[in-house]
């Protein structure tokens, strides 16, 4: 796991704010590239591997400070921010991986290669695009999911 110069790891989450709101922190992995995670404070309880976005309020009420999860919807793809790989509590702070290998709830079974989008049905989850009319695409499948509703291995690739 990574740290900033201050210490701060990945899977740290805590009520106390201990890094800006929106930080990317870059992490080397062993041998599945580089893993980019963005701090965030949850609005609302985030378990591993739901997707989060950006709160649509004004002030502390939006953006980073403010991450609900994620719905499909006519929404900028700057909102999709990633998604959480510790369970973070309502009102704490804690990273969610943007970009790279790591865990996702995919909603539906889905093919090796897939691309995934928001789901349009259950919140927080991930959809294989072919199943799904979200043409925002936040990642794919490196392998299939052979499991309805579960927290897969698959490439994240979140603008927010």
């Amino acid at each position: 796991m990574g740290f900033t110069a201050a210490g701060i790891s990945v899977d740290l989450v805590t009520v106390a704010q201990q890094a800006p709101l929106g930080f990317r922190l870059t992490v080397p992995t062993a041998n599945d590239g580089e893993q980019v995670y963005t701090y965030i404070k949850a609005a609302a309880a985030v378990a591993i591997g739901e997707a989060v976005m950006k709160g649509a309020g004004t002030g502390a009420s939006s953006g980073y400070g403010a991450c609900v999860l994620a719905t499909q919807g006519a929404l900028s793809p700057h909102r999709y921010v990633g998604c959480a790989q510790v369970a973070i509590a309502s009102g704490s702070h804690g990273f969610v991986l943007t970009r790279g290998v790591g865990l996702a709830l995919v909603a539906t079974t889905t093919s090796a290669g897939a691309d995934l989008v928001i789901d349009g049905v259950a919140p927080g989850s991930l959809d294989d695009e072919a199943a799904d009319d979200d043409t925002f695409r936040v990642g794919y499948t490196p392998a299939a999911v052979g499991t309805t509703a579960a927290t897969a291995t698959v490439f994240l690739d979140f603008l927010g």
